[in-house]
């Protein structure tokens, strides 16, 4: 609706204080809806997204490398859809582009509108894709074998949108059964886990990509028992 509003501030010193340029994604789409946006509070671009038909939108705006004020507000009723921002520099360096969503699992991956997956993905030009699944599939029910499928059919997705980009699995973080009420009983181990990093291990294996075993890394099966005991904790 008219008025909603999202920004990002960029903090004043440190890590991520200097940006030179912004690049933003939208949704256009039939009778979208128009916003603005504004840089360091002041109006630079009015952004109409009405079009003939569902699309992905890009507007890009250069600043003076420094601290920034980005700010996205809708002027003209219509739905209007914003995917992201992208904050550079015009300097060498490494970009790490993150996307986390709780409760998620790779087989989301599927239902996401593939051609705004593709593009999408195309245009960061990524040199190595990470995919970080399992901890929440190692509590579910599916049987191992459709969830090995699902996953093969994501990392082809992957593969085949950015060809030339490396990929990388991470299989799931140790997840023990607590025994009793929050674990008062003790704790015992998940063997489903195992089996999401063994199916994990298969597909990376067959499509070229690296894997890195969470669990191995943490000390093998109920280390995130001791990981929550030190102090301060290391998990939880």
């Amino acid at each position: 609706h008219v008025g909603a509003w999202g920004r990002i501030i960029t903090p004043t010193e440190g890590l991520g204080s200097k940006v030179s340029r912004f690049e933003l994604f939208y949704l256009e789409q039939p009778n979208g809806g128009t916003f603005e946006v504004l840089i360091d509070d002041q109006v630079v671009r009015r952004i109409p997204t009405a079009a003939p038909e569902r699309a992905p939108g890009y507007a890009t705006f250069d600043v003076p490398e420094g601290p920034h004020r980005f700010e996205v507000r809708i002027v003209e009723e219509g739905p209007v859809r914003i995917f992201g921002v992208a904050a550079e520099r015009d300097t060498p360096g490494v970009i790490v582009d993150t996307l986390g969503i709780n409760g998620s699992r790779a087989r989301a991956h599927l239902l996401w509108e593939e051609n705004l997956y593709r593009e999408h993905l195309q245009k960061r030009k990524p040199d190595l894709v990470v995919l970080a699944y399992g901890t929440n599939e190692s509590g579910d029910d599916q049987p191992i074998s459709e969830y090995e499928a699902e996953l093969h059919q994501v990392v082809a997705l992957v593969r085949s949108a950015v060809p030339e980009a490396s990929c990388l699995l991470i299989g799931p973080s140790d997840r023990p059964v607590p025994l009793g009420k929050n674990g008062k009983d003790g704790y015992s181990d998940r063997p489903r886990t195992r089996e999401i990093i063994e199916a994990q291990w298969r597909v990376a294996l067959s499509h070229g990509c690296g894997f890195f075993d969470m669990v191995a890394f943490q000390g093998g099966p109920l280390s995130m028992v001791a990981w929550n005991q030190i102090d301060p904790p290391y998990a939880a």
